[in-house]
């Protein structure tokens, strides 16, 4: 299945050349990644073959490069403890694109595998064993906007704050689709937002973290110095500190949970001593004020080993084997699961068309859906191509989650497939950030585009 999409992914390259700028291969055109990038001009693809890269990449200034991986497990940039593997000096913008790499032995003062002044999309990696005093995997900063989907952080060390991943002064990056697992630091273990930074969390899980300072807290989640978090469908758990395991507010900073899980974190699951927590549709061990709330065993698959998808042994029979995290979330329609059911509790949700061994894997392959351009002036295209006959759902959000307009909802063939949003003259839509929403028979992905008018 996924040889079947690189080929069909390496096709739609050939076939967008002409249109969208050339491919450079590396190590064919040029030794390194390094090289290629400095020669590639706007919308410009680097495409680089299997092998180990020993590099500390400073990312040029040009808009719209994409730097794509064969794939993120045998296609390694590794920064050989010699700074950031992957550094954003520049604000580029998110027509920029880094996808199916694994980033890994970066060593630096701020963001040990990518520092990000930017506003990059990184998609499909694996960030892992980076260190660095703040921001062990990612350390983003004055007014980026990353777009990071489908990436696992893990397994990096931060000896200060954010061993996953640390925003700090007007950092605003977002995350969908996102594990970050088994990374240590001081403080903020999982995540750390600082000094007025806006971080956005969707279906992300933040698991076996872990703050080690002396009165450590913050082992998934620390937010303060006026900052702000929004998580939809997350799940937190197995985060361990001192203090407070699972999410610590403090400093006038505001945190909001919607259809999440705060579960078996050590100490106190959420502690908010000088911020403000807003939960809704939520379970958080302990109870928590709150429309929709619960406080029940979220019932995970097997959390022992990693895996915390909801179960439910007797489907579709609503017994006790049934997680009360399933169809427990926010009502409103706009947010269902992408089986047409209540949205769930937590980053995965029950797919309830299918058995229970199917309730694994619900998304698709990330590479293949993209729009151009991106930013855009009224008029973008939504690219995506498929390897069978399937319904296809596409439909616009805005930056607040709320549905601005169905493009398609159709049988589609096979093959590769382009839906224009045309904005012009159209009330109500303005400059900013929205998201489109790919669903594809069970299967969903989200992606950020601008709109610059």
């Amino acid at each position: 299945m996924r040889k079947s999409l690189y080929i069909l992914f390496g096709l739609i390259l050939l076939f967008g050349q002409a249109l969208f700028g050339n491919i450079i291969n590396i190590p064919d055109d040029y030794s390194t990644i390094q090289e290629g990038l400095n020669m590639a001009n706007i919308g410009d693809t680097v495409l680089v073959a299997p092998g180990i890269y020993v590099e500390n990449i400073i990312w040029p200034e040009t808009n719209g490069i994409k730097l794509i991986g064969s794939d993120e497990e045998n296609c390694i940039i590794d920064g050989y403890q010699n700074g950031s593997v992957i550094c954003f000096e520049n604000h580029v913008d998110s027509a920029t694109l880094v996808s199916r790499f694994t980033i890994t032995n970066g060593s630096a003062s701020h963001g040990g595998g990518i520092n990000c002044v930017g506003s990059p999309c990184l998609e499909n990696l694996m960030i892992s064993g980076n260190n660095a005093n703040c921001g062990g995997g990612i350390y983003c900063t004055k007014s980026a906007e990353p777009i990071i989907s489908e990436v696992a952080i893990s397994n990096n060390i931060a000896t200060d704050y954010g061993g996953g991943l640390y925003c700090y002064e007007g950092g605003y990056p977002t995350l969908i689709d996102v594990t970050i697992i088994e990374n240590t630091a001081e403080e903020g273990a999982g995540v750390c937002c600082d000094r007025n930074s806006n971080l956005s969390l969707i279906r992300t899980l933040i698991s076996d973290n872990s703050a080690i300072g002396e009165y450590s807290s913050g082992g998934g989640i620390i937010c303060g110095g006026n900052s702000i978090i929004s998580l939809m469908n997350v799940t937190i758990t197995n985060n361990s500190a001192e203090i407070v395991g699972g999410i610590y507010c403090d400093s006038s900073s505001i945190i909001n949970l919607t259809n999440c899980i705060v579960w078996n974190n050590t100490g106190f699951e959420i502690y908010v001593p000088y911020g403000t927590a807003n939960v809704t549709y939520s379970d958080i061990q302990g109870g928590w004020e709150g429309e929709g709330n619960i406080d029940a065993d979220p019932l995970f698959a097997d959390p022992q080993n990693g895996d915390f998808h909801l179960t439910w042994a007797n489907f579709p029979i609503p017994d006790s084997t049934m997680s009360p995290c399933i169809d427990a979330g926010d009502p409103d329609p706009q947010y269902n699961d992408p089986d047409g059911t209540r949205n769930d509790m937590g980053a995965y949700y029950f797919n309830q068309t299918v058995g229970v061994d199917d309730n694994q894997d619900n998304m698709i392959e990330s590479e293949i859906v993209k729009n151009y351009p991106n930013p855009f002036n009224n008029i973008t295209s939504i690219n995506y191509a498929l390897e069978h006959p399937s319904f296809v759902r596409l439909q616009i959000y805005n930056i607040k989650g709320q549905l601005v307009e169905t493009l398609l909802e159709e049988n589609k063939p096979a093959g590769y497939h382009t839906v224009e949003w045309n904005v012009t003259e159209k009330a109500g839509i303005n400059s900013g950030i929205y998201f489109y929403k790919l669903s594809i028979s069970d299967k969903t992905i989200i992606k950020k585009m601008v709109l610059i008018q």
